[in-house]
């Protein structure tokens, strides 16, 4: 009876220990997972950062954009600026929803609006009446850290230069190699639609880069609401 007795209290720490390692196997697990998924988390930053601030705490700052695009409506619901956009895409337009709250949709783009004027000529012909539309994104600091960011500091930085310097010569192709670099090898679903929208825009004859705005802007946001 003590014989039976003895072994049951030894075999107590046994357990004891089993359960701690079993608990410390789960906590790394989970350490290894968050830090497998970090390189999504951007943190916004509302305030100027220095230069030596932004290198020594990982911060991106990505510049002002400005272009200009044909709205062809602003709505105040989301659903009804999807809508038009469905009905555009069956007459054969890359049209976009470009702003929200109201939503504005549009066609085309281009760093100067004289540039869209034969555009808006040929959307008036086939009966869909536009107005130019400025679309302005503010400069945005983001602190950035974990595993991918550096190649997501890449993307974001390529695609932001892309677009602003639009389709001159020798910057265009420059910059789509160094999204592509950042991009290669490299999972995360909002890039695999981000660089989608930018081989379609290098097959177009236009080289239409409002998609790859709004997959660029779909990307920060995205980032940054799972930071929250």
């Amino acid at each position: 009876m003590e014989g039976k007795g003895n072994g049951k209290v030894r075999r107590a720490p046994r357990l004891a220990t089993l359960f701690l390692g079993g608990l410390l196997l789960i906590v790394l697990g989970l350490a290894v997972w968050e830090m497998g998924v970090l390189y999504v988390k951007l943190v916004a930053r509302s305030t100027p950062v220095s230069a030596q601030t932004r290198s020594e705490a990982g911060i991106l700052s990505l510049p002002e954009i400005s272009f200009w695009t044909c709205q062809t409506g602003v709505f105040q619901q989301e659903e009804n600026a999807r809508r038009q956009v469905q009905a555009l895409t069956r007459q054969g337009w890359k049209a976009e929803v470009v702003s929200a709250n109201p939503w504005s949709v549009g066609i085309g783009f281009s760093l100067k609006p004289e540039e869209l004027q034969s555009l808006r000529r040929e959307l008036s012909r086939l009966g869909t009446e536009t107005v130019m539309k400025q679309v302005m994104v503010p400069e945005r600091s983001f602190r950035i850290s974990g595993k991918g960011a550096q190649e997501t500091a890449v993307v974001l930085t390529g695609v932001n230069a892309l677009l602003r310097s639009g389709y001159a010569q020798g910057s265009w192709e420059n910059n789509i190699k160094a999204i592509e670099q950042g991009i290669f090898g490299n999972t995360i679903k909002e890039f695999q639609t981000l660089q989608q929208a930018i081989l379609e825009a290098q097959a177009s004859t236009q080289l239409e880069l409002l998609p790859v705005f709004v997959q660029y802007e779909n990307l920060l946001n995205n980032m940054s609401e799972r930071r929250k």
